[in-house]
């Protein structure tokens, strides 16, 4: 099966289970799921459930029958180095998660970029690709081309002196657990959207 795309967090449990499920959703909205194998994993995670706040956010990304198997299937997963070198894209939350994947997956490291690096290195309307990897070697080429990404209406809580870092929220209070992860949602929105587009059916 081709269009492999791997999220990765810290644990598994918000960040990345957020980007897979929106990813997702975007994916049966255009019918296209078929096509694609999408997972998340972390650089440390421990086999817990999902995150209860990411299962609120998501309700607004996917429908419910869609939220309910995906949050019954759903295990926090260690990333293996096997996945790594078959996903055709790696998007990670932060540089850690970035640099901890070079470590492990050298070969991985040319398809491997934040998700709001990888947002801000997509190009505008007519950018076409043949498939996920093709697209990847696309957002590679521009790596270094181009400033880091601004995106201002998603830095309201960030920690990071970094824009393409989107920080651990998951031990934060209610209100700012749940802000952070809808922050997250809308960026793996803008990111489905743009590669949807540029890679046809």
């Amino acid at each position: 099966m081709g269009n492999r795309i791997l999220f990765v967090c810290h644990a598994n449990e918000c960040r990345s289970p957020v980007m897979a499920g929106t990813m997702i959703a975007a994916l049966e909205g255009a019918g296209r799921q078929d096509e694609w194998r999408v997972s998340s994993g972390g650089t440390d995670s421990r086999g817990g459930p999902l995150c209860p706040v990411a299962i609120d956010v998501l309700a607004d990304a996917m429908d419910a029958a869609l939220l309910a198997d995906y949050r019954d299937h759903f295990v926090s997963t260690a990333i293996a180095e096997r996945t790594l070198e078959r996903a055709d894209l790696v998007l990670t939350a932060t540089r850690e998660e970035r640099a901890a994947i070079a470590l492990r997956a050298p070969a991985a490291r040319s398809r491997t970029f934040t998700l709001r690096e990888a947002i801000g290195l997509m190009a505008g309307d007519g950018e076409s690709a043949v498939d996920l990897a093709a697209y990847a070697d696309i957002l590679h080429e521009r790596r270094g081309l181009t400033g880091a990404a601004s995106h201002r209406r998603f830095l309201a809580l960030r920690k990071s002196n970094d824009p393409n870092d989107i920080p651990d929220v998951h031990h934060a209070a209610l209100r700012a657990h749940r802000a952070g992860l809808q922050e997250v949602r809308e960026a793996s929105r803008v990111l489905a959207s743009g590669i949807l587009a540029a890679i046809g059916e």
